[in-house]
């Protein structure tokens, strides 16, 4: 590694933890499942492909420590928006799962999301997990490693542009609304579904009162709610693949604010 001197060793530690910060926060690769020591040697690894690419400061040398934890700390703000950006795509179609399983009737039945350190319900971790896959398979993580390289080259190490805070900002509030929008997209063929069995067992009950509707109902709900989870995940990778799409476009946008 000669490429890497006392001249420019500050430069190497700025794109590290650009790289380390970016990868905690992306989804599947900075899943909480994996160790932390592997995500800190996959990021010194690929720190050291992508090194050669980066401009190093010079001024670093100059500005002493306190200018290099500045410049450091604008590389950490970096890397959480590019890294937290992706996570709402995944909460979108999480809620979704959350609404389908509350349908059903499976909201007693929750498990302990580590990602996000909280109780969720056994549908919205399963679509959750079933998206990991599909982001793996459609190269989802090999896009993101390619704009962290493609990051050096529109932002300077230890820039960050603040004059373009409204423009981030408008960005998160896209995607915080997309949350919503795009969940009641994903979960609508199993909602609408199961609103109309509801109803339907509604006027059962009315007219054949002697009917134990809650004996019939319940797993009537789940097991017609199972089948059609199952019958639109092609549906539901489409919408996925659709909206990431767009999510791509949004990070390349980000990182042309930042960088401008």
């Amino acid at each position: 590694m000669e490429f890497i001197t006392p001249e420019n060793i500050e430069s190497f530690f700025l794109v590290f933890i650009r790289t380390l910060t970016i990868i905690v926060f992306l989804p599947v690769i900075g899943y909480q499942g994996i160790n932390m020591k592997v995500k800190v040697l996959f990021a010194l690894f690929f720190s050291v492909l992508i090194f050669p690419s980066a401009i190093p400061i010079e001024v670093v040398n100059q500005g002493g420590l306190i200018r290099f934890f500045a410049f450091a700390l604008n590389e950490v703000l970096v890397g959480i928006i590019i890294g937290f950006i992706p996570q709402f795509l995944f909460a979108a179609f999480q809620f979704g799962g959350e609404i389908m399983g509350m349908q059903m009737g499976l909201t007693m039945i929750q498990m302990m999301d580590p990602t996000t350190e909280t109780n969720i319900s056994i549908m919205g971790r399963l679509l959750y997990i079933f998206l990991m896959i599909i982001f793996l398979f459609i190269g989802g993580h090999l896009f993101f490693i390619e704009a962290i390289g493609l990051s050096l080259k529109i932002i300077p190490l230890g820039h960050f542009a603040y004059t373009g805070i409204i423009g981030i900002l408008k960005i998160v509030t896209e995607q915080t609304a997309s949350i919503f929008i795009i969940g009641i997209k994903a979960g609508a063929p199993v909602i609408v579904s199961l609103f109309i069995i509801e109803t339907a067992m509604g006027f059962i009950s009315k007219t054949v009162p002697q009917m134990n509707i809650l004996l019939v109902g319940v797993p009537l709900k789940i097991g017609v709610g199972l089948i059609l989870f199952l019958v639109i995940l092609g549906y539901t990778t489409k919408l996925f693949i659709t909206h990431f799409g767009k999510l791509q476009s949004d990070i390349l946008l980000l990182l042309n604010i930042i960088g401008s």
